[in-house]
């Protein structure tokens, strides 16, 4: 990509979407870098995670703005992702974006629906899947600042 037409993808990035850090999980390699993709598109820093474990020690470890979360995964599934950053203070407060192959009847019918930002059926357009993203970071933060150590004061 030439420096003009990397300058005119910068300059169609939505200001208020800079700098916000989102987390992809999904065990599908494929499924992943996608989304990922999309998301670099729309200027957002992008961590990927392959499955619960992992996507918990990352949300541990930094300030997220949004999860995209894959309701079907070996081990821990997106709902349990969702539950265990529930019973924590700091990580209850970020959006989710629940995202699965299962029909989005049966998605919403999921008892951690009603607690996810939004949930999209696989394949879902850039378009509606955007959309969903920007709507989920325009919301308010509540999401508490990182503690400062003594030795920062």
């Amino acid at each position: 990509m030439n420096a003009t037409a990397h300058e005119s993808a910068q300059d169609r990035v939505q200001p208020e979407l800079r700098q916000r850090t989102v987390l992809v999980v999904d065990d599908e390699e494929s499924i992943r870098q996608l989304i990922a993709v999309m998301l670099e598109l729309e200027g957002l820093r992008v961590l990927q995670a392959r499955d619960g474990e992992q996507a918990l020690e990352i949300a541990q470890a930094e300030n997220l703005d949004l999860v995209t979360l894959d309701v079907m995964m070996p081990g821990l599934t997106g709902w349990e992702v969702a539950d265990a950053m529930d019973a924590d203070p700091r990580l209850s407060v970020v959006p989710r974006l629940m995202v699965s192959g299962v029909p989005i009847v049966e998605l919403r019918r999921q008892p951690g629906a009603a607690r996810a930002g939004a949930v999209l059926a696989k394949p879902f357009d850039f378009v509606e899947f955007t959309e969903a993203v920007q709507k989920l970071l325009a919301q308010p933060s509540a999401v508490p600042e990182p503690r400062t150590s003594a030795h920062e004061l």
